[in-house]
């Protein structure tokens, strides 16, 4: 009887799964993602939590998340790290104001530390010899598009972040190519390597990608 019991746990614990994501996959993605995994497999209880790509990757390597979405590639022993699709970066500010924005020193708008967009923007920004000493730093990304579109500076971040409904006050500077293109993945631990419900997910995100944006 309590073998049956612990065999009873055991499946019940594998029919649930921790998801970790950056804010704007959870955004922009993962809504159509999860819908479709989750039509595929109703029995498996989705937990989510958004945090910046540095934490995602120690959170699945303590084993506090199963996988996790991140942007960037990465290189630990103890990860799988599979590309899932790529975006294109690109520079957002108020309609017709980008050199204005940059001219009379506004701020650059960006996510915390541990953002591999924070980090490719302050990249971007050192390889024109551009200082911009005010940074304004904020979780959301509907603040960071709001704030861009009220005029109070410049944002780096995918494309797909913009849509009809929140696009007609930002306009878009495209980035030289060594600053546009940034993977975006799925890690996960190498001793999870054949969990079904996680490559359950994988293969859900592959089938999704299509000209490598999730439709």
């Amino acid at each position: 009887m309590v073998s049956y019991i612990f065999l009873l746990c055991n499946r019940t614990k594998k029919l649930n799964i921790n998801i970790g994501t950056i804010e704007t996959i959870a955004a922009v993605h993962l809504p159509k993602l999860l819908n479709e995994y989750k039509r595929k497999n109703p029995k498996i209880q989705i937990n989510l939590k958004t945090d910046n790509s540095i934490k995602l990757i120690e959170h699945v390597k303590n084993r506090e998340m199963d996988c996790a979405f991140i942007s960037g590639n990465i290189n630990d022993k103890d990860l799988i790290c599979t590309n899932i699709f790529n975006e294109k970066l690109v520079i957002l500010s108020q309609k017709s104001n980008f050199k204005q924005n940059i001219n009379e020193n506004k701020s650059i708008i960006m996510f915390g530390e541990g953002c591999f967009y924070r980090k490719i923007f302050e990249d971007w920004l050192n390889y024109h010899d551009i200082n911009i000493e005010n940074k304004m730093t904020l979780n959301t990304l509907d603040g960071i598009l709001g704030c861009v579109e009220a005029g109070l500076g410049i944002a780096f971040l995918p494309m797909s972040v913009l849509n009809k409904g929140n696009s007609d006050g930002i306009e878009i500077t495209k980035v030289e190519e060594s600053f546009q293109t940034i993977s975006l993945n799925i890690i996960y631990r190498q001793d999870n390597k054949n969990n079904n419900v996680i490559n359950q997910l994988k293969q859900v995100a592959f089938e999704k990608m299509k000209s490598n944006i999730i439709k």
